[in-house]
């Protein structure tokens, strides 16, 4: 980093090349410098953007579980962890069928299919109430949506987990 008299500092790529004289003695260096600040300053933003998202997403209510075109978790936040009582590489590579079974459905037909059906349709991602099953083996109700996200030609889901447990025990009194 070069700090220039006004306060400014610019990224400077520097290639030195020393140079011999006629005895083979250093005389001289070469030095060439190109200005990186704006790649620099990209890839700052880059950072504090990823930084933000995964902020956004590990401080989100609602659990947040991403999976692939075969229906296998691939990653989840900390609101899963704690809605299905998995540490987060337990969930990571389990089938989402373990964590949200869907009864109505034969298991020819997974849950990533009926999502695509469901866009399909006009129902726009929302899969609607099920249960969950947590590590224990208990369950609970749940709400579920679905958006698709195509990374390097791969279709991969990201599932939106809330809660209904104290929706029903309002709507039971």
């Amino acid at each position: 980093v070069y700090h220039r008299e006004g306060g400014e500092d610019i990224w400077l790529d520097l290639h030195v090349v020393p140079v011999r004289d006629a005895l083979g003695k250093w005389s001289h260096f070469i030095v060439i410098a190109r200005d990186v600040s704006e790649r620099k300053r990209a890839e700052a933003e880059k950072l504090e953007i990823g930084a933000r998202s995964t902020a956004v997403v590990e401080n989100a209510v609602d659990g947040i579980i991403t999976v692939d075109e075969r229906g296998v978790v691939e990653s989840a936040n900390t609101a899963a962890e704690t809605l299905f009582g998995f540490e987060r590489e337990g969930l990571i590579g389990v089938p989402i069928r373990q964590i949200i079974p869907i009864s109505d459905l034969n298991e020819d037909a997974p849950l990533i299919q009926r999502y695509m059906d469901s866009v399909h349709s006009d129902v726009s991602g929302m899969l609607g109430e099920l249960s969950g099953k947590r590590w224990d083996g208990t369950t609970f109700p749940l709400r579920l949506s679905v958006g698709e996200v195509k990374l390097g030609g791969a279709n991969h889901f990201t599932a939106i987990v809330h809660d209904r447990t104290h929706e029903v025990e309002l709507e039971e009194r």
